[in-house]
This record gives C-alpha cells, sequence and structure tokens, in this order.
C-alpha cells in the first residue's frame, strides 16, 4: 500500500509543485531521486489502514447517523494531519436517509437459534427495512421473483425465505401477497457457494411504484440477510419438518425526516494559482465492512494530506503553485449538488483524481486499474503525464 500512496502522491504533487528537470535513473518520470525517497520515507502505509479500521466501525449508509459519524471522524482527522480550512458541509439531498439501531431474527423452533444480528454484522438488516416486531410461520418460496414461486403456497401473514432479488420478492410476496416480509439469501457472487458465509449487503424499495393492484407508495417491510449457508441450513429444517416454521424479527430503524448529505473539505493552499485546483476526491458511504470501498479511498487521501502538509511545514516540500483541494464525499450525489449551487466552481479545477478502492490486491479476482488520457483534441500534460506514468 505504500507504493500506491507513493504513486498517488506524486501525481497530486507533480502538476501542483513544479516541472522537475529532467535527470537519469529516476524512479518516477515526475520527480527528482531524493524528492521521491522523502515521499517514500514519509508516507506510511500503517497510518492509511489505521483510518480504514477507524472508518469500519461505522455502517455508512448514505445520509445516516452512521455517515455523519464517519463524516465527523473524517474531519477530525483531517485537521489533526495539518490541513487548512477544514470543514464539514451538509447538503439537501433527494435520497432516503435510513439508519438502523438493533435488528434480529432468531428461528423459534425445534430449538431457539439465532439467525442474524445487526449488531454482529451490519448489513444483516436490509437498507430501507422498517421497525418491525413480528412472530410468524416461515414459508420457503425458492427465488421468490415471479408468481409461479407462490403456487400452491399460502405467504399472507408470514414471512418468506427467498433468495431472489430483494425489490422482486418484495413485489410478489409483500405488496402482491400480503407476507410480513423477508429472510433473504441473496448473494452478491456469481455462484452463492463462491462465498458461502457472505451476507450480502442490499435494500429493499422503499414503497410501491407501478405494481399492478397496489396504491402507489405503500411501505416496503423489512429483509434479514443470511449468508447462503444459513440460508441453505434454514430450508433443510424447513424441509424436515414437513411445515412452516416459527421465526421471530425485530428492528428498530428510521428515516431522516429531512433528508441531508455531506462532504468532508480541506486543503493545501498555493502560493499562486488559484484558479486551476488539483482536487482528490473519496466517498464516504458504504457498508460498515467495506474497508476497499472505499474505506481505502479516504484513508489514502488522509495520508496524502498529512505526508504533504508535515513535508511542507519542515520545509522538505516547497509549497505548492496551485491550490490542492480535498473532498471526502457522498458518491456522485454530493458533487452534483455542489456545482447546482455553485456552478462556476468547475471552472476553477484543473484536474480530479478520484480515490477510490485503491487497496484491492490486483491478482484476486481479475482486478484491473486503468489510466485513460483526454482525446486528442484535448491534448494537454495531462494526456502526457498518463502516457509517461
Amino acid at each position: 500500500m505504500r507504493r500506491r500512496l507513493t504513486l498517488a502522491f506524486v501525481v497530486v504533487a507533480a502538476p501542483a509543485v513544479v516541472a522537475p528537470p529532467i535527470v537519469g535513473a529516476q524512479t518516477s518520470p515526475f520527480l527528482p531521486d531524493l524528492l521521491y525517497r522523502q515521499l517514500v520515507n514519509e508516507i506510511s502505509g500503517d497510518r492509511a489502514f489505521e483510518q480504514v479500521r477507524h472508518l469500519s466501525h461505522f455502517h455508512r449508509t448514505a445520509g445516516s447517523r452512521d455517515f455523519f459519524a464517519a463524516a465527523e471522524y473524517i474531519r477530525g482527522a483531517a485537521q489533526a494531519a495539518g490541513l487548512e480550512d477544514v470543514k464539514l458541509v451538509r447538503q439537501a439531498w433527494n435520497g432516503q436517509a435510513w439508519s438502523c439501531r438493533s435488528g434480529t431474527a432468531w428461528l423459534l423452533e425445534p430449538e431457539e437459534v439465532k439467525l442474524a444480528d445487526y449488531g454482529e454484522v451490519a448489513v444483516s438488516i436490509a437498507d430501507r427495512s422498517r421497525t418491525t416486531h413480528a412472530a410468524a410461520d416461515l414459508v420457503n418460496v425458492g427465488p421468490g421473483e415471479e408468481p409461479r414461486d407462490y403456487e400452491g403456497r399460502d405467504v399472507k401473514g408470514r414471512i418468506v425465505l427467498a433468495s431472489g432479488a430483494l425489490a422482486s420478492v418484495m413485489r410478489e410476496a409483500v405488496w402482491k401477497r400480503g407476507a410480513l416480509g423477508i429472510l433473504s439469501s441473496l448473494t452478491n457472487r456469481p455462484e452463492a457457494l463462491d462465498a458461502p458465509d457472505q451476507v450480502a449487503w442490499a435494500q429493499i424499495p422503499a414503497e410501491a411504484k407501478e405494481v399492478p393492484n397496489v396504491k402507489d407508495g405503500t411501505q416496503g417491510t423489512f429483509a434479514v440477510m443470511l449468508s447462503p449457508r444459513r440460508a441453505r441450513w434454514l430450508e433443510k429444517q424447513l424441509a424436515a419438518a414437513g411445515r412452516p416454521l416459527k421465526v421471530k424479527v425485530d428492528i428498530e430503524a428510521d428515516f431522516a425526516e429531512k433528508p441531508e448529505q455531506a462532504y468532508v473539505e480541506a486543503w493545501i493552499r498555493g502560493t499562486e494559482v488559484h484558479d486551476q485546483q488539483i482536487v482528490l476526491t473519496a466517498h464516504i458511504q458504504e457498508e460498515m465492512t467495506s474497508a476497499n470501498d472505499d474505506g481505502s479511498g479516504c484513508a489514502s487521501m488522509l495520508e496524502i494530506g498529512r505526508a504533504l502538509a508535515r513535508l511542507i511545514k519542515d520545509g522538505t516540500l516547497a509549497p505548492p503553485r496551485r491550490d490542492i483541494r480535498f473532498w471526502w464525499v457522498n458518491e456522485i450525489a454530493s458533487e452534483e449538488q455542489l456545482f447546482r449551487e455553485n456552478p462556476k466552481e468547475p471552472r476553477q479545477m484543473l484536474l480530479a483524481i478520484n480515490q477510490d478502492m485503491v487497496a484491492a490486491r490486483q491478482s484476486w479476482g481479475g482486478r484491473v486499474q486503468y489510466a485513460s488520457r483526454l482525446p486528442w483534441s484535448s491534448s494537454g500534460w495531462c494526456g502526457t503525464a498518463t502516457r509517461r506514468s
């Protein structure tokens, strides 16, 4: 991770400071060897990892209490890093700011077994699930996405066990047939057994829209997420019993009356040029255990900012000519809202570098990082830097 942070650091520092002289035998084509080594010696992958560890305490669904707690943590960390003009900016948002306080699901018979607990695995409660306190029969409906999955099965007033997409199961089981809610074994993997103990992060639709014979605006209820292995065990219990089994679901959750989002902003002010900002971005919102997406980007930016500020303060690195601007955001929506409110803002920006999922081991899962250049009609230093990197 130290090398990746250094490469990102070089891309930020090169245009922001000065064009280096051409020298031989450089480790980087952009910086003299001495400066490159000074950067390597200052940047700490351990510090970045520690930031990721702190962020993993928060289930950072967009606009939630934990999202704002994570944003406040980043604000404090940016200040501690020595960055300038640090602030947390609340923004209007047309999304659904949902927060969960607690949630459990239990199998009550033939013996009591805990199936899921939000306090243990936050993604166990699907986003947008509503407060629920229910004990009811559990019925296995297979995928639960099509009418044929319900042939010969009465699900009204019951909870369904399903593996299909939550929006489809909510439509067919809850809104059209009166089920109370869902125990879901939905997986984000191509094959469920690729990760049999992984609990998927998912969300239910907040309300019905254009569902036949269902009033638009009818609220969604809940979904409790199970790993494929746990769901398979539950299917076997149902098959052995030959009848529905009782389960109990308790969820405490709420939606903010006035949804908001936020971004954290910080600066390293340039000495000369103030209308060609170098902007670094990373997004705050994700589920609690999402260290790579995008805890890694948030941490990378904090460490880049800290190292730059430290080297500038002690005189190792000259202050940048251009402003360097740091944004930790609600992905995409924060920038869109900022530009709607300040349409001239993009004209002050020369380059944006988005730090998203920068800690993945490239050899796992066929991951590839791409560097895209500008079209030849928009040639400039950025395209040259991309081709040489």
